[in-house]
């Protein structure tokens, strides 16, 4: 919450007419809330990695890459175009860089530092959700042996405890059996 609160204040201040050149104070300020937002971006999304988001993950890093266009479009210069946008994107987060296009700019070159992270996180996270998808299939198949093998036991706990039972009652009229036995010699004895 406080950073969320933290990333809205920065967002309305860097909005305020500021001087052309910034100084150092402003450029380690807008890093700072570039790097709160990059933090919050990556929380929201790696609550969605499961097994069964593998598509959101998709759609996400497909809205990721096209908006990281629209970025070096606003950004870079050298850039005239919305597909090169999104190819400089594209060449930035795969970390290909074939230098046909390339960010010049401080902000640009910034930027580019920010996309790297987040295609690394995007890679990352689309890869641990396809590892997930096999080993939640791996996981099935071991949880429906065990369920199996815990049927099988439950089977087996109830055969024993029917046979001690059944043991018990044995024991129990033979005791019983040899009271009697006892009793009837005690009296004939008297």
């Amino acid at each position: 919450m406080a950073l969320d609160i933290g990333i809205i204040c920065g967002c309305i201040l860097s909005a305020l007419p500021a001087p052309s050149d910034w100084g150092v104070v402003q450029w380690l300020l807008r890093l700072a809330l570039c790097a709160a937002i990059v933090l919050r971006i990556a929380t929201l999304v790696l609550q969605q990695v499961r097994p069964g988001h593998l598509a959101k993950m998709m759609s996400l890093a497909v809205l990721m890459l096209t908006s990281a266009g629209a970025g070096f479009y606003w950004l870079e210069p050298n850039v005239n175009t919305y597909s090169n946008g999104v190819w400089l994107a594209f060449t930035t987060v795969a970390t290909v860089g074939y230098g046909d296009i390339v960010p010049s700019t401080p902000a640009s070159k910034i930027f580019a530092v920010f996309i790297v992270l987040f295609g690394y996180a995007m890679f990352s996270i689309v890869t641990a959700n396809i590892a997930a998808l096999f080993v939640g299939e791996e996981e099935a198949a071991l949880e429906r042996e065990l369920h199996a093998d815990i049927r099988a036991l439950s089977r087996e706990v109830a055969g024993l405890r029917e046979e001690l039972r059944s043991r018990d009652a044995l024991y129990a009229n033979l005791l019983h059996g040899s009271g009697q036995v006892e009793s009837t010699l005690q009296s004939s004895q008297r």
